[in-house]
């Protein structure tokens, strides 16, 4: 009777610290969200602003070219948003991080969609890339060289050099490296500089200007968004994390009070031997 209560009394416990868990959980959650949508939004009223500086950068970089052994690491870098870089991070997790196993589908599904988002839309915006115009000649009004192919009739044509936005790297690296704030906090800072790697190499290179670079942020936070609000595709991953984060505390709570029970019934072994008296054999 006394090992009953004390096991429903522990249960009550385990739920009561596992509710407050979730509460917990569910307003640092809540905070990341808005976080997120405020992010994108800066990032979306910057895409205006940055073509007053797109030239002049695009210029800069352009007559002051990066050193070799810099230009060669940051292409390195720079493979932290492509599919590669993407394979690494994941390879990485599965191996060094048991803990947050769980949590690369979510992480590869955050990459992996944020690039395909950026693809399809460089399919219908036509924006030259710096290293095809006249940079040297061309004035700030060069930066709003803009056409959209609504019909997609020149995608079968297509002209890399016509599709500087969105960037699909950044984007890719954008949203992954959300994913490492929030997933895996140990991974946290290497993200944010290795994208901070990837935006500079884009720029650096002529392949995309300023305002390219902050849309290309804007997609990748908005579809981390996605992948993180319950009510969208995070439902789906925070059923898939939730079951195999929340069944080990509670096995482990139950195999205690078993070994609890197994250690108190041992310890009322000895007792019982002191107190039995040896049965007096019977008068013939």
């Amino acid at each position: 009777m006394v090992r009953e209560k004390i096991q429903l009394i522990r249960d009550q416990c385990f739920t009561i610290s596992r509710d407050c868990d979730s509460e917990r959980l569910d307003s640092e959650a809540q905070f990341r969200r808005i976080s997120l949508l405020w992010m994108a939004g800066i990032m979306l009223t910057m895409v205006p602003m940055a073509t007053l500086i797109d030239v002049p950068v695009a210029r800069w970089f352009l007559h002051h070219p990066l050193p070799g052994i810099v230009r060669t690491a940051l292409e390195g870098f720079a493979q932290y948003g492509d599919a590669l870089g993407v394979a690494l991070v994941v390879t990485t997790i599965l191996l060094l991080s048991k803990n947050r196993r769980w949590s690369v589908p979510r992480l590869a599904t955050m990459a992996g969609g944020a690039g395909a988002v950026a693809t399809i839309a460089k399919m219908f915006i036509l924006r030259p890339r710096p290293n095809a115009l006249p940079i040297e000649s061309s004035a700030y009004d060069y930066a709003w060289i803009w056409s959209f192919d609504w019909s997609l009739s020149k995608v079968v044509n297509f002209d890399p050099s016509t599709r500087a936005f969105p960037s699909a790297s950044l984007a890719t690296a954008a949203a992954l490296t959300v994913g490492l704030w929030i997933l895996t906090p140990r991974f946290r800072y290497l993200g944010v500089g290795l994208c901070f790697f990837t935006m500079l190499q884009r720029a650096s290179c002529g392949a995309h200007f300023v305002s390219d670079l902050c849309g290309s942020a804007v997609i990748g936070l908005t579809w981390a968004f996605v992948c993180f609000h319950p009510k969208l595709m995070g439902s789906v991953f925070d059923r898939i994390e939730h079951d195999h984060r929340r069944k080990r505390p509670l096995n482990l709570e139950v195999s205690t009070i078993q070994q609890d029970d197994a250690d108190a019934e041992e310890s009322r072994q000895p007792q019982r031997s002191r107190t039995e008296r040896p049965s007096r054999p019977k008068a013939a």
